[in-house]
């Protein structure tokens, strides 16, 4: 055994292990930490497959009916957003729906930036127009089928045409859609958790599958429609007039990350009946017709974004010649991977998630019908987040307060940097310490790092103490008479209350005590002033003068026809980090109705509400205990305008 020590990991190298069968042997090399690469070491004779477990756990199957490591990238400027679908046709062009530009684009063979062959007239519900386009199509004569999810429809576009018939409607939040040779369209109803049939001309449509969060849907030469059960973790195949389907991949949630489970998120059946799989994991798995398990093809390299690693993919698509398409928004790349030369296996596997620390070994099949199997290797991890308890705000000195972070079990040790103002009296290099704070103190950023060998991991708290006073009152300074206008206050600590003055004959509508007010002006002109104030005490009021009254008004107070936007300025959500209730608070100039889409990082829509805005404050209540701890984002628009704002669910 070798060892060498590179950065904070520890690389270690195993030799031969364990003798299956005479001279047939396998062994596993490399970094023992997470994210790091092991590639398995055959020798012996010709590999028909390698099979990699966790435990005891079978997690990753690599057969020789696989593909090319590392794609061959078509582009690295693409954005298409989060949500895209795609699609090849007859002729190996590729269409892209970009859910975010609200318009599909077509690749032609060797093209590395798309056209526009359908929307791209902005978000509406026009002939036009398409609002959030999800799940694509193309027939044989090269009509583009589009699930335009905000507008509750599927269109239709032929060849060139500058806009597309309706051929679907009244649906609820179309995500995919599949035509097969006779014309009729199958169209995915993710919100009312079923597949429609649209018989060409017809004007609604007829209930033939029946699923759990669909999310994607194909059909085979033989008219078979397939279906991912997202909620069962699994692929349904569904003969015509059978609504309830039979199993054909996945179906196994109990470990989710052996070769049994499927969490599907598109799916393409190929030839001979194999039927591909996109994962919630970032892995294309291909499974074999009435096969228990799943083999991947692409993937299962780690999360990064060297070739052959992935952030998140949303989107695959196969070609004739069975060239799989894959789209990574977080790398901005799009990729094509070629079917493998025959006989080859990829040898290596990356442990990706904190959670997968634990005992790995590789087992190989060779073409003979022998096998062999590695010893186990552990793989230890970067410490977990170290989340912060202790009091973040009227933090009052001269006095003493007690900070801790969650102990980890991978962590060695604790360092703790305290902002300026303060000093840490006990506990550097554990997860518990006492913080002096001097009386002066303000504000600043406390951060602890959790360490191993592997590396560290990071969290910052910031405190308060006093207040500060605000370096600054936003607003107009020049203001016509009678008019309402809103002012802010910048200040670098985040005070509890603010008090605000005005003018003697204006008068406050909005925002007292907080860092943002509403006004209503008189005639006369005069200061705004704002007092910071905390339990720990008053800062000094900032002062800004207002002329009231003035001949000088605003392109929009002079040119009625100028758009308004409903919401104005950023949206707020509190508490921060949400544990099952979450409000949104936003300013409205006018009255108008508003979307709400509750997305999570990889894009996929949990939450679609609408709602009528009021002029002034609004506060809509969103209930989000159902939700995973993890990262989320709220997205809030009106006609011409959009917000989007991050939050934390604990």
């Amino acid at each position: 055994m070798k060892k060498s020590i590179s950065l904070l990991c520890i690389l270690i190298y195993f030799t031969a292990d364990v003798d299956a069968q005479s001279n047939y042997k396998v062994s596993i090399s490399g970094d023992t930490c997470t994210s790091a690469l092991l590639t398995a070491n055959a020798t012996g004779g010709n590999l028909a497959a390698l099979l990699w477990y966790y435990d005891t756990i079978p997690v990753v199957l690599r057969t020789a009916k696989s593909y090319t490591r590392e794609g061959i990238i078509i582009s690295t400027i693409s954005n298409f957003g989060y949500y895209s679908h795609m699609c090849f046709d007859q002729y190996n062009n590729l269409y892209v729906a970009e859910s975010n530009y609200n318009q599909v684009t077509k690749w032609a063979p060797g093209d590395t930036v798309g056209i526009v062959v359908a929307g791209g007239h902005g978000a509406g519900s026009k002939l036009n127009q398409l609002s959030f386009p999800h799940g694509i199509t193309v027939d044989s004569t090269g009509n583009i089928y589009i699930a335009d999810a905000l507008n509750d429809r599927v269109m239709k576009w032929a060849p060139g045409a500058k806009e597309g018939a309706i051929v679907a409607n009244k649906l609820k939040y179309t995500y995919d859609v599949a035509v097969d040779h006779l014309g009729n369209l199958y169209v995915c109803d993710q919100s009312s958790n079923n597949v429609t049939k649209w018989k060409p001309g017809e004007l609604t449509g007829a209930v033939v599958a029946q699923v759990t969060y669909p999310t994607g849907i194909c059909l085979d030469d033989a008219g078979n429609l397939y279906v991912t059960d997202n909620y069962n973790y699994r692929v349904l195949k569904f003969v015509p007039g059978d609504i309830y389907g039979e199993t054909v991949a996945g179906g196994e949630n109990k470990n989710l990350h052996s070769i049994y489970h499927c969490s599907p998120e598109d799916i393409i059946v190929g030839k001979e009946g194999r039927i591909f799989v996109l994962n919630g994991d970032s892995r294309v798995v291909v499974w074999e017709p009435k096969g228990k398990y799943g083999a991947t093809i692409i993937g299962a390299h780690g999360y990064g974004f060297d070739m052959g690693e992935y952030i998140n993919i949303t989107a695959f698509a196969m070609n004739k010649d069975g060239d799989i398409a894959t789209y990574d928004p977080n790398n901005y790349r799009l990729q094509k991977y070629t079917p493998a030369p025959p006989g080859y296996i990829d040898d290596t596997f990356k442990p990706i998630y904190a959670y997968d620390t634990g005992k790995y070994r590789v087992k190989a099949f060779f073409r003979n019908g022998a096998t062999a199997t590695s010893r186990a290797v552990y793989i230890n991890t970067i410490p977990h987040y170290p989340y912060i308890y202790g009091p973040d705000g009227g933090v009052c000195g001269p006095a003493t307060y007690t900070y801790e972070t969650n102990a980890d079990q991978h962590a060695i040790s604790y360092k703790w940097v305290a902002p300026a103002g303060t000093e840490i009296i006990t506990g550097q290099g554990t997860s518990k310490i006492r913080l002096s704070i001097s009386a002066d103190f303000i504000s600043g950023n406390l951060t602890a790092y959790a360490i191993n060998t592997c590396g560290s991991s990071s969290n910052v708290e910031y405190i308060k103490g006093k207040p500060n006073k605000a370096s600054n009152i936003r607003g107009a300074e020049v203001v016509p008479d009678l008019s309402v206008k809103r002012y802010s206050a910048v200040s670098s600590n985040g005070n509890t209350y603010y008090e605000w003055i005005v003018p003697t004959d204006a008068k406050i509508i909005a925002g007292q005590g907080t860092d943002t007010m509403v006004v209503q002006f008189g005639t006369q002109s005069g200061n705004i002033g704002v007092t910071p104030k905390t339990n720990c005490g008053i800062a000094k009021q900032t002062i800004k003068y207002i002329t009231v009254g003035t001949a000088i008004k605003k392109a929009q107070e002079i040119n009625t026809t100028v758009y308004t936007p409903i919401v104005k300025d950023d949206i707020l959500i509190y508490p921060q980090p949400v544990a099952s209730q979450a409000s949104i608070r936003f300013y409205a100039a006018k009255t108008g109705s508003y979307k709400i889409i509750l997305g999570d990082v990889s894009g996929k829509v949990l939450l679609f509400k609408r709602g009528n805005a009021v002029i002034g404050y609004n506060t809509v209540l969103l209930n989000l205990g159902s939700l995973d701890a993890g990262s989320y984002y709220i997205t809030l628009s009106d006609e011409k305008s959009t917000r989007r704002i991050k939050f934390i669910k604990e």
